[in-house]
């Protein structure tokens, strides 16, 4: 099962931190006996802009999402909680 993971955070050492953990917990998630394969498809953006045109453009209907609620990318004043009610749309 493909999975897709959206990261939105203008910190980019947390970011690398959060990536490294879903990636560690796919390898647990595939370490079953019934042979289920979860792929996790991340996506890392900087921004409220980048995300939200990364989820309209390849059409993500569901997933999992790691927003920040400040995002300080100095384009815009939108926060993660911006880019949470506009998915949900």
């Amino acid at each position: 099962m493909k999975v897709p993971v959206i990261i939105c955070d203008d910190n980019l050492n947390m970011t690398v931190k959060l990536e490294k953990m879903l990636l560690i917990s796919q390898e647990l998630l595939n370490e079953n006996e019934y042979g289920n394969q979860v792929i996790l498809d991340i996506f890392k953006a900087k921004s409220f802009e980048e995300a939200y045109e990364y989820v309209v453009k390849n059409h993500i209907i569901f997933g999992l999402y790691f927003l920040d609620i400040e995002l300080n990318d100095g384009k815009s004043k939108k926060t993660g909680i911006d880019l949470a009610e506009q998915i949900k749309k």
